[in-house]
């Protein structure tokens, strides 16, 4: 029976391969965490208010398709600031949207914006990693312990 090449590679290479996805797992897992703990410590310090689409600014290219990103308008006491959002989209919100935002009291220019879900994302591919590395080493393990072979007695009955 013919095997294919890449699956021989796999499963003869399974402790690396699970070594490489559990240490990639662990990097993006840290990488979202600090992420994570740094957005919620701004969430709980941070003042709410909103934020309104006022223009857009287009000047990041992919592939041939031009992205842009909303320019948000609020206000804090008596001063309007505008600020570009950090994300690049095909489709910008239409002007007029307003968005929930929350600023930083001490300096107003320092905002974050409520419903981002991409901190999200990365935790779960960094969950899905680590995962499959675990998986694999485990596998790997068992594989071991079945390969030991336990010696077969007979009897004398057996043999003839």
């Amino acid at each position: 029976m013919k095997t294919n090449k890449h699956f021989n590679f796999a499963k003869k290479h399974k402790k690396t391969i699970g070594i490489i996805f559990l240490v990639i797992g662990l990097i993006i897992l840290t990488f979202s965490l600090v992420t994570l703990v740094s957005f919620f410590s701004k969430y709980m310090t941070y003042k709410d208010a909103e934020g309104k689409v006022v223009d857009y600014k287009y000047n990041y290219k992919d592939n041939g398709v031009q992205l842009g990103t909303d320019v948000i308008e609020y206000v804090v006491g008596d001063k309007t600031y505008k600020k570009v959002a950090n994300h690049y989209v095909k489709f910008p919100e239409p002007i007029g949207t307003i968005f929930k935002i929350k600023y930083n009291p001490e300096k107003p220019t320092d905002i974050i914006f409520l419903g981002e879900t991409d901190k999200y994302l990365c935790l779960g591919i960094g969950v899905i990693f680590t995962g499959l590395g675990v998986i694999l080493l485990k596998k790997n393990k068992k594989e071991k312990v079945n390969k030991i072979e336990t010696p077969s007695f007979t009897t004398d009955e057996e043999i003839i």
